[in-house]
């Protein structure tokens, strides 16, 4: 596995590189935010309990250690759309993107949440 394979920011790429590298598949479309939110923290625990034991210096060779932090990048891209979704939907924000797309000034806490939707994970 290369680190650029982790790398992979929409669902559809992260199921096809978790199947080619775990031959296991994961229908990712069908994890709600709430599961994905859930799960995600099932798995932090799991990566921090491979990070605290006294062979963590062998666990990059481990099957079930990369799979963790595959599934902890997946689950985060999850949550992370669907909280730009969410925000794409107060009238604030849609405000906000409006005035930056016709090329106004924005205030620093404009410029923050244009900053913050843009480097969130695209479909």
């Amino acid at each position: 596995m290369k680190l650029q394979d982790l790398e992979s920011s929409t669902q559809q790429k992260s199921q096809k590189v978790f199947e080619s590298y775990f031959e296991k598949r994961v229908d990712v479309s069908a994890i709600t935010p709430a599961q994905a939110s859930q799960m995600l923290t099932k798995v932090r625990s799991t990566i921090n309990e491979f990070r605290n034991s006294a062979s963590f210096h062998t666990s990059e060779t481990s099957p079930r250690y990369l799979r963790a932090i595959f599934m902890e990048q997946t689950l985060e891209s999850i949550v992370a759309e669907n909280m730009a979704d969410a925000a794409m939907k107060d009238p604030k924000t849609a405000q906000i993107m409006k005035k930056a797309q016709q090329g106004q000034r924005l205030t620093p806490d404009e410029q923050q949440t244009v900053t913050a939707l843009a480097m969130a994970p695209k479909q």
